[in-house]
């Protein structure tokens, strides 16, 4: 971690205990982080402060689960993290100065997640997290042990910090030989100059707040493979991905279906009396659709399980009113015999007493 500038480590049950003298004997110099390790007790817990989780696993059961290879993991959390970070840094910096600190709580984090040596994740683990993380290797054998995995992967976000996302080994050596030749400052150079790339998030995976990614603007090289093309671990993903949208329920769910749903959804909500104030209704009802509107990328199949898991929802409600009012009843019910019964008793005593009158 450390060859690569992470920093953040996180621990979940270690099987020897923790601080463990066998890692910081083969620590060398990076016992620090070591030290600075959160330790905690369920995976959950581990990845609660995470805007985006990569589970690493060079299985393909998961293929349900969007995923992306070690090449492009610093691009996927660029695209999808820093632009929102960005735009909510600029609306802050508009209502007022902000230090260091304040810029870097609002910076996304995105956390890698590795499994056990011995067995990688768990099923559940890996549905813990948003996407899949594969690392290219030889299909024949693509099982790499913990080590090296941490390796490859914190080797390509560090090259994404030093060169650009979207930048290879060549071309970013045309571009600095270019840089050089205009006295421009050197690529390697992450805070400030002629940087111009995207900021990776503050994360899990050790990304500073404030660094940037050389641009790669005066990269005028075109670098072209000149190796044959080998099997990768990853077609087989690729080929299920680009195989499942023919089956029905793996299919992008149009947007009509997503609407469909969130009508069940507020009508449910109206009937168990979740719109207390009648003059707060329409702004609740909107913010209901607008965070549906942010749901992107749901198949038939998803809606259909939000559908099933509705139906179960409101049809327990349904029971439990039933059962409420059944109950009420039986109370009335039992409220009115017990009064019969002390109005009969009381004309009884009334009657025994005009009697003894007599």
């Amino acid at each position: 971690m450390k060859n690569f500038g992470l920093h953040d480590l996180r621990v979940v049950r270690p099987r020897d205990g923790w601080p463990n003298p066998l890692a910081v004997a083969t620590s060398s110099h990076a016992a620090d982080l070591l030290e600075a390790a959160r330790l905690y007790d369920s995976v959950e817990a581990a990845i609660a402060d995470l805007d985006r989780v990569y589970a690493a696993t060079a299985r393909t059961r998961f293929m349900h689960k969007p995923f992306v290879t070690s090449k492009q993991v610093a691009g996927d959390i660029c695209s999808g993290l820093v632009p929102v970070a960005l735009a909510a840094a600029a609306t802050a910096a508009a209502e007022g100065p902000a230090d260091a600190t304040d810029v870097a709580a609002r910076m996304p984090r995105a956390g890698l997640m590795f499994g056990r040596e011995s067995s990688g994740l768990t099923n559940e683990e890996v549905a813990l997290a948003n996407k899949v993380l594969t690392i290219e290797a030889n299909p024949v054998y693509p099982v790499l042990n913990l080590a090296q995995a941490i390796v490859c992967v914190s080797y390509e976000l560090f090259h994404a910090r030093a060169y650009g996302p979207e930048g290879t080994d060549a071309a970013a050596s045309a571009a600095a030989a270019s840089s050089s030749a205009q006295s421009t400052q050197s690529p390697l150079t992450g805070n400030g100059g002629s940087t111009s790339g995207t900021p990776l998030p503050a994360s899990a995976s050790g990304v500073a707040p404030g660094e940037t990614s050389a641009s790669l603007a005066s990269a005028t090289t075109s670098v072209t493979a000149a190796w044959p093309a080998v099997a990768s671990s990853a077609e087989d993903l690729r080929r299920r991905a680009a195989g499942a949208a023919a089956q029905q329920q793996l299919q992008p769910a149009p947007r009509g279906d997503l609407d469909n749903f969130v009508r069940r959804l507020v009508g449910a909500l109206d009937e168990s009396g979740f719109f207390e104030s009648t003059d707060k209704r329409p702004a609740t009802e909107l913010s209901i659709r607008n965070l549906a509107s942010k749901v992107e990328g749901l198949t038939r199949g998803e809606v259909a399980l939000l559908h099933g898991m509705l139906s179960k929802l409101t049809a327990a409600a349904e029971v439990t009113a039933a059962r409420r009012r059944a109950e009420k009843a039986a109370r009335a019910e039992a409220a009115a015999a017990a009064a019969a019964a002390e109005a009969g008793a009381a004309q009884e005593a009334g009657e025994d007493a005009a009697a003894g009158g007599q």
